[in-house]
């Protein structure tokens, strides 16, 4: 092998070895709570199949009630109505509403919310109402405001997930096992594993590198984190080997998944209402 190949091979060994000792933090960071979730699902007596999916299909009926939406003219006619209404609405800020939610929060949530901020926006050509105070809502509409509102909308939900799981501790399961999700977008690992791979692959078929050692470094922290080859968390296995039944996987997993699409939806929800609000903005509001 040439001196540019041998180099080359050495850059691929090094980019490796980074990402290795990424896992490895993302491993340290992950394990004590993946191995707490696991006891947890193995000492937990369950609800009855039955009414966890009731409860379940309950909290999918109301997945509206959870999650408003905000990409239509009709959230910006209700704006509309409440600033005219109330001329006093034009001392509060987006930050500054109190939707009077419990607060019961869903843990270490990542909302992954852009950096948006609409100065100076005049709604007078479209609303004949107050404008100044909307122009003061959207003109805070900033990232620090954005998350204040999306976290009081998941207190929202949590509060209304509360209430329809009432008594089951499956909520507090699938609580866990989204916080274990959120880790793994945190700590990019559906990027990094296949990366990974793909390193692997040419140390050991092009540049000929001894690398076992390096696999079963990588497989064994993949393994206690219960991941996929993509680097997505396998929750089934993880319930699996906590000797769960083939009910209580099911029912557990219905769950965590009506938490995830809550959490999931309310950013979309949020997102789409911002570009919804941009859109307006180029069609007809003022930009000063």
């Amino acid at each position: 092998m040439g001196t540019i190949a041998t180099k080359l091979c050495d850059k691929m060994l090094g980019e490796f070895d980074s990402r290795l000792a990424k896992l490895a933090s993302g491993h340290a960071a992950m394990a004590p709570a993946v191995s707490s979730a696991v006891t947890v699902m193995q000492d937990t007596t369950y609800t009855d199949k039955t009414t966890v999916e009731n409860a379940t299909q309950s909290a999918q009926n109301q997945m509206s009630d959870m999650v408003p939406s905000f990409d239509s003219s009709d959230a910006l006619d209700e704006m509309k109505s409440m600033f005219e209404g109330c001329p006093t609405f034009a001392i509060i800020s987006l930050g500054d509403i109190d939707l009077n939610f419990p607060k019961i929060k869903l843990p270490n949530i990542s909302l992954n919310l852009p950096d948006i901020n609409l100065p100076g926006i005049s709604f007078g050509d479209i609303f004949d109402g107050p404008a100044d105070a909307i122009s003061g809502l959207f003109d805070r509409m900033n990232i620090g405001a954005i998350t204040d509102f999306a976290e009081s909308l998941q207190d929202g939900a949590s509060d209304l997930l509360n209430s329809i799981y009432s008594g089951m501790p499956e909520l507090g399961i699938a609580n866990a096992l989204n916080d274990l999700l959120d880790s793994v977008s945190v700590f990019n690992f559906m990027d990094l594993i296949p990366k990974m791979d793909g390193l692997l692959n040419c140390l050991s078929s092009i540049c000929g590198r001894d690398v076992q050692s390096r696999m079963d470094n990588m497989n064994s922290l993949v393994s206690d984190l219960y991941l996929n080859d993509d680097g997505s968390m396998n929750l089934g296995s993880m319930m699996d080997s906590a000797g769960l039944d083939a009910d209580k996987i099911a029912s557990l997993t219905g769950v965590t998944d009506t938490v995830t699409t809550v959490k999931a939806n309310i950013t979309t929800s949020i997102n789409d209402g911002i570009s919804f609000a941009k859109s307006k903005a180029s069609g007809g509001f003022h930009l000063i």
